[in-house]
């Protein structure tokens, strides 16, 4: 039996973001994945720094919201391992929703994906300024990307990068249909991860009955020993 490849030392991140056909932003950002620090820690890759932001020069059409212009970006993030020479697309294409941030305003655009067989979701997020209402320039705050497992718990970088060689050896989804499968799977993901909170939660609630029966049992028992001896 022929042992699977070591997972890459080092990955090569290929993003492009358009807004209606237009190129508004490109990058290709290299991540070294060696080193126990990165091992252990939450993996995550951001493309900009905390206080960078990339301007969007396409105007939005008249009376446009900044939700309506990360509506209509599409987003194509390549994952390439360099030394294994493969590679995959991680993102939806399109967004599966794009939504205000319930305190700072800013739009959330959401690309997941969702890999190791519907058990990790790959969050990728792109973060517009809320200019665009105004006729002001519409700005890219943010653009990251990490996963998380079925209990909402963001994955290391050690396991991370085993979930994406097993991504890039596997079937892929292109064109048009990658985004109508995204969110098929993403709404596949939220019920499996709902079912799974029932189900701890019932586990949880039957451990406290027990608990609770138990401790009476043994009051009642506790009592009947002092009055009948």
């Amino acid at each position: 039996i022929r042992e699977p490849p070591p997972p890459p030392t080092e990955i090569v991140s290929a993003v492009d973001i358009r807004l209606r056909d237009e190129l508004i932003f490109t990058k290709v950002h290299t991540t070294s994945a060696g080193g126990a620090w990165f091992q252990s820690m939450p993996f995550r890759i951001d493309l900009l720094e905390p206080k960078e932001y990339v301007p969007v020069r396409t105007p939005p059409p008249a009376g446009a919201s900044a939700a309506d212009v990360a509506s209509q970006m599409s987003l194509s993030w390549i994952l390439i391992d360099p030394i294994g020479r493969k590679a995959v697309n991680l993102s939806s294409h399109l967004p599966l929703s794009a939504e205000p941030h319930w305190l700072t305003g800013e739009i959330h655009a959401r690309y997941d994906t969702i890999l190791a067989g519907g058990d990790v979701r790959c969050s990728i997020t792109v973060t517009c300024s809320a200019a665009a209402a105004d006729g002001g320039e519409t700005q890219l705050n943010d653009v990251s990307l990490e996963l998380e497992d079925i209990d909402g718990k963001r994955l290391n970088g050690k396991d991370s990068m085993v979930i994406f060689q097993a991504a890039m050896e596997g079937k892929k989804v292109t064109g048009e249909n990658r985004a109508a499968e995204s969110q098929r799977r993403n709404k596949e993901y939220e019920r499996k991860r709902r079912e799974n909170t029932e189900r701890k939660l019932r586990a949880e609630s039957s451990l406290d009955t027990f608990c609770l029966l138990t401790g009476a049992t043994i009051f009642i028992a506790f009592c009947c020993f002092f009055l009948f001896r």
